[in-house]
């Protein structure tokens, strides 16, 4: 059997695009959107094995229906919560259905809004994020340790709600860290203050009305 040069090379070309458009900021949503072409070309290579047909197809089915009965049964019972927000219907555990619903009451859809950890409420809320990251965690590939840019930009579209991941003070208290981060918790201390504590250790600031921005331009 001839190699399928076109159809092995297409699939490579799409694949290395679509990683492309995403590189300069790679993260887990990012690469399990655009992973799709490289998926096809691994079951296409196992297929190439040399190992009897038969007992391939079988082991891949059993393998295929084992995970797939896991992974429904887990996600049902896990995400047993569901509602209806501003971007539509969505599942969730018992605890980020809360939390999701008390944001809901305080944003508006389109508003400006920071989800400092992990952009899971964009969607649902169907808000923006305001930043040129995708999250503030130092674990984010785009990560720069210069928050000048942030705070900028937090102020300059008058962001008026920023929920703070806990995860993102390491072995530290909020007001106690000395990090990348720590401009970014004196900007919040100084123009935000916290009006939502959640059960997993977020915290909701909202900015606070007639005090300076962190350049010292009066707020409009």
């Amino acid at each position: 059997m001839l190699f399928p040069w076109n159809q092995a090379t297409l699939l490579s070309l799409t694949g290395l695009l679509l990683l492309l458009d995403v590189a300069v900021s790679v993260n887990v949503l990012r690469l399990f959107a655009i992973a799709m072409p490289g998926i096809v070309l691994v079951v296409w290579a196992a297929g190439r094995l040399r190992l009897p047909a038969r007992a391939m197809f079988l082991a891949a089915s059993v393998a295929v229906i084992v995970f797939g009965a896991y992974q429904t049964i887990e996600k049902h019972a896990v995400n047993s919560s569901r509602g209806e927000l501003a971007g539509g219907q969505f599942a969730a555990t018992r605890e980020v259905y809360g939390k999701l619903q008390l944001l809901a009451q305080r944003t508006q859809p389109g508003e400006f809004f920071l989800q400092a950890g992990w952009p899971g409420g964009y969607l649902p809320l169907k808000v923006q994020n305001p930043l040129y990251l995708p999250t503030l965690s130092r674990w984010d590939p785009g990560f720069n340790k210069d928050m000048k840019p942030v705070i900028r930009q937090l102020d300059a579209r008058q962001v008026r709600y920023v929920l703070w991941t806990h995860h993102l003070d390491e072995r530290c208290d909020f007001t106690a860290c000395r990090d990348d981060l720590s401009p970014v918790r004196s900007y919040l201390t100084a123009s935000f203050r916290p009006v939502q504590a959640f059960p997993d250790g977020d915290v909701l600031w909202q900015r606070v009305e007639g005090r300076e921005p962190a350049d010292g331009r009066p707020m409009m």
